[in-house]
């Protein structure tokens, strides 16, 4: 596997980069990706995000808007104030907006986007954090794209699409039960796809039990090879029981080209 020079780092492992998360000179970038589901139900493959069922992966950009369930979170209110969201348009060059919340009234995200894979709350008021679930939708109140749970700051999305300019490579994944005293085995599977229309692949998996092993680290070093602009990442979960919670992620290097 050959990379670019690393510029003021050239002579530093290439594992030390990737730890230490180095992008001195932009050909190099980590990303971390961790995401929760809490209702896994018998026999149903869903994928690890806060609002549950499959990922929705749009063909094309969308005029977005976003909303709180608490009148807190607004511009002078004790919760959330500000949202930045990050986001792929659908040429995969990457977006980031911040946008002023105005509580339960919808409030709109000014450029339409492809894939939102982060949004995280940047300014607060007393509260130190989101009072209400924020749900960034398709205008007019359409279908939702990613949530911010109530008091967590930040979305929980295992999925990821690879920007243009760079390839990536997983290098490890990780799953554990969130549901306290859970009893059921789930499987966590590792899925990738190349383009829309290509198929879904499982790439990696493991299994997780209640009654063993309640949490997996699989290291792959970026075994499956390289994945080009354009492609699609997912954590999703299988459990052999109803109403289990699980949370995983993974985390990529991306190489610039």
């Amino acid at each position: 596997m050959t990379f670019a020079p690393f510029g003021p780092m050239a002579g530093a492992p290439f594992g030390f980069r990737v730890s230490t998360g180095d992008d001195s000179d932009g050909t190099l970038r980590v990303v971390d990706k961790f995401g929760t589901n809490d209702d896994l139900d018998t026999g149903v493959a869903e994928d690890l995000w806060d609002g549950g069922g499959a990922f929705p992966w749009p063909t094309g950009d969308e005029a977005l808007e976003i909303v709180s369930s608490s009148t807190d979170d607004a511009a002078a209110g004790t919760g959330a104030r500000t949202v930045t969201i990050q986001s792929l348009d659908a040429a995969l060059a990457e977006i980031e907006q911040t946008v002023t919340l105005n509580g339960t009234t919808a409030v709109a995200i000014p450029t339409s986007v492809m894939r939102t894979h982060r949004a995280f709350v940047a300014t607060v008021g007393s509260g130190e954090v989101n009072a209400g679930t924020l749900t960034i939708r398709l205008a007019s109140a359409g279908a939702t794209r990613a949530v911010v749970a109530a008091d967590k700051g930040q979305t929980r999305i295992a999925t990821y699409t690879i920007p243009v300019g760079f390839v990536g490579y997983i290098v490890r994944f990780y799953a554990g039960f969130e549901t306290a005293g859970a009893s059921a085995e789930v499987v966590i599977e590792v899925m990738t796809r190349n383009s829309i229309g290509e198929g879904w692949r499982v790439r990696e998996q493991e299994g997780i039990s209640s009654a063993a092993t309640s949490r997996v680290d699989h290291h792959m070093l970026g075994g499956i090879g390289a994945l080009p602009a354009g492609a699609m990442i997912r954590l999703r979960g299988t459990s052999n029981a109803n109403n289990v919670g699980v949370l995983g992620g993974f985390g990529i290097v991306l190489v610039a080209v």
